[in-house]
């Protein structure tokens, strides 16, 4: 279905719907209608691929499994550990280079311009730097957003 992480910007997008905006009843409907049956459906497809390899009867819960992996267990550290700053200090760096003090300054002066993409880039970038396996592709989603925010900067210096 997708990657579970694929999931955590999109939180406070979803909270800002929901509590600021009056959007909890087509949430409702919309987990009811679409994503309950695609989660179904992925499980059944899964169960049945992986019960095919091993000969298991057993209900196959991919998103359970990658959690307890990878957040219970913390068997990602054996991929390496770094400390929570080192998005912020190396890999942030590392990826926008010389746009890197316009990305910094956008997220502070584009934050209420620019809400839902300042909650989706800081509420990420937060929730990646508590987890101690770190790789720098892991902030590929904020891309976009960072990018959006700095052209936003550039225009706003012009005025």
């Amino acid at each position: 279905m997708m990657r579970n992480t694929a999931v955590v910007g999109w939180i406070p997008l979803l909270a800002i719907k929901v509590l600021f905006e009056g959007s909890l009843l087509p949430f409702i409907m919309s987990a009811i209608v679409v994503a309950i049956p695609i989660m179904a459906g992925s499980v059944v497809v899964d169960t049945k691929y992986y019960n095919s390899v091993d000969g298991s009867t057993d209900w196959v819960l991919t998103a359970y499994n990658f959690v307890q992996v990878n957040v219970v267990h913390s068997l990602s550290k054996y991929f390496g550990e770094d400390p929570s700053w080192w998005y912020m200090a190396v890999f942030a760096p590392a990826i926008f280079t010389v746009l890197y003090p316009l990305v910094l300054a956008a997220h502070f002066t584009q934050a209420k311009k620019q809400y839902y993409m300042t909650a989706f880039t800081v509420f990420y970038v937060l929730v990646f730097s508590a987890l101690s396996h770190k790789e720098m592709r892991f902030l590929l989603p904020i891309l976009p957003f960072a990018m959006i925010m700095c052209a936003a900067q550039v225009v706003s210096m012009k005025e």
